[in-house]
């Protein structure tokens, strides 16, 4: 694997972990984490939607959704980070 790779799952893995504690800190967790769900998901959705004129074309497929719901708006950026540093 590549530094890339290992950067990738280092940063989810924190990611995760950080989704985690500010749900059971919040007073309302499982509120929080459909709401994360739904924005991370809503992002996504919009991004496939306007990539005829953005020229980014993040896939939507069942790696997307699960790590786009269960992390949300982080799991986007960081599909759409890759997608950029791959396009250069």
């Amino acid at each position: 694997m590549t530094f890339l790779s290992y950067f990738i799952i280092i940063i989810l893995c924190i990611t995760a972990f950080l989704t985690l504690i500010f749900s059971f800190k919040s007073l309302k967790p499982l509120k929080f984490l459909v709401f994360n769900a739904f924005l991370g998901i809503t992002t996504l959705l919009i991004l496939y939607l306007t990539r005829k004129f953005t020229g980014l074309n993040i896939a939507i497929n069942h790696y997307t959704v699960i790590s786009s719901s269960f992390l949300g708006l982080p799991a986007v950026l960081l599909l759409l980070i890759i997608n950029i540093i791959t396009l250069m």
